[in-house]
C-alpha cells in the first residue's frame, strides 16, 4: 500500500505513514484495489489525492464570493443613486423644465440664474415668448434696463408683432408721462402785525395822591411783588405771596400779607393802605425785634 499524500510505499499494515505521518483512508485504498485490480504498485495520475496544504477551504470561497457580490450591489445602487441625485445639465432639461427652474429664480429674485435659464431656452427655442419676457424682467431687476430692451428687440425680431413683448417695450422705452402736481392746499396764515417800534413803559408802582387816595388789595400786592423782584433773597431762595389781611398798626391802616421764603418759612410784611410803604412785621420766630422796621432795612440785615 502507498501513501495518498507522499506516494512512498508503507511497509506493514499500518495505518500512518513511515515517512509523513498522514493517516491513510483504508476506504479509499480498498476501493482502489477493486477499480484497479492486479496492480498493486502506486498510480500517481488516479490515486494520488491533492496536498493538503493546497486544498482550499470551500466555506471561505463561498464567503469571498458572497462578499464580493455584496460590494457590487452596493456598488451599483451608489452609482444609480448618484445619477439621480445629481442636476440635469442644460442640454439634457426640456424647456419646460428650463422655463419652470428660471421662473424659480425670478421668484426667489435670483436673476443671473434666471437670465442664464430664459437666455438657454432663447438659443434652444427661439420663439418661445416667455424667456424673452422672463429675461427682460429679470434684467429689469438687476436695473440693466439697456440690457432688457435689447432682449426684447431680439424677441421681436424673432416674433413680429408679439403683443406681450411689444407692450414691455413700450413701457421701456417710451418716456414716463409727466403728470402736473396739484397744487397744495396750505392753510392761510395770519401775518402778524409787525411789533411796535415804540417802547412799551415799563409798568409804575402804584402811588396814592398825596396821601388821600386809599390802594386796593391788589396794588397793595404788585407793590410787594415789584420789591420782591428788585431784591433777591441770598443763593436763589425763592419766595410768595400768600394769603392777605386788613390791620391796623399803630393808628394806620395796612395791608398784611404772608412772605413764604424757601427754607425759612413764613414771614409776615404790611404795605401802608395810603402810602404804599412796606414794612416788616414778623418772622417765623415771632421776633417782634424787627416789627415795625422797613423792609429794606431789614433785607440789608441779610437775615435771610
Amino acid at each position: 500500500m502507498y501513501c495518498y499524500n507522499c506516494g512512498k510505499e508503507i511497509v506493514g499494515a499500518g495505518i500512518y505513514c513511515q515517512s509523513c505521518g498522514t493517516k491513510q483512508n483504508l476506504a479509499l485504498e480498498k476501493s482502489h484495489d477493486e477499480a484497479v485490480p492486479n496492480q498493486g504498485l502506486y498510480h500517481p495520475t488516479k490515486l494520488t489525492a491533492e496536498p493538503a496544504h493546497k486544498r482550499i477551504n470551500n466555506s471561505k470561497v463561498l464567503k469571498i464570493a458572497a462578499l464580493i457580490a455584496l460590494a457590487a450591489v452596493v456598488l451599483g445602487s451608489v452609482i444609480i443613486l448618484v445619477i439621480n441625485i445629481l442636476p440635469k445639465s442644460q442640454e439634457e432639461l426640456s424647456v419646460a423644465e428650463l422655463l419652470d427652474l428660471g421662473e424659480k429664480y425670478l421668484l426667489d429674485m435670483n436673476y443671473e440664474q434666471a437670465i442664464v435659464q430664459f437666455l438657454h431656452i432663447i438659443e434652444v427655442e427661439p420663439r418661445n415668448t416667455r424667456a424673452y419676457i422672463g429675461a427682460a424682467e429679470a434684467y429689469i431687476g438687476m436695473s440693466y434696463t439697456n440690457s432688457a430692451i435689447a432682449v426684447l428687440q431680439r424677441g421681436l425680431a424673432a416674433l413680429p408683432g408679439n403683443a406681450e413683448i411689444s407692450a414691455l417695450l413700450m413701457n421701456l422705452t417710451e418716456p414716463p408721462e409727466l403728470v402736473e402736481p396739484s397744487p397744495m392746499l396750505l392753510p392761510e396764515l395770519t401775518t402778524p402785525p409787525p411789533p411796535s417800534l415804540t417802547p412799551t413803559p415799563a409798568p409804575s408802582t402804584p402811588q396814592p395822591d398825596n396821601g388821600t387816595t386809599t390802594l386796593s388789595a391788589e396794588e397793595a400786592e404788585r407793590i410787594l411783588q415789584n420789591w420782591l423782584d428788585t431784591h433777591p433773597f441770598s443763593e436763589g431762595l425763592l419766595s410768595a405771596i400768600g394769603q392777605v389781611h386788613e390791620i391796623t398798626y399803630n393808628g394806620d391802616e395796612f395791608y398784611m400779607f404772608e412772605l413764604w421764603i424757601e427754607r425759612d418759612g413764613k414771614h409776615e410784611v404790611i404795605v401802608h393802605k395810603d402810602t404804599g410803604v412796606i414794612y416788616y412785621y414778623r418772622s417765623p420766630r415771632n421776633n417782634e425785634h424787627y416789627e415795625g422796621m422797613l423792609l429794606d432795612e431789614w433785607y440789608e440785615l441779610g437775615l435771610v
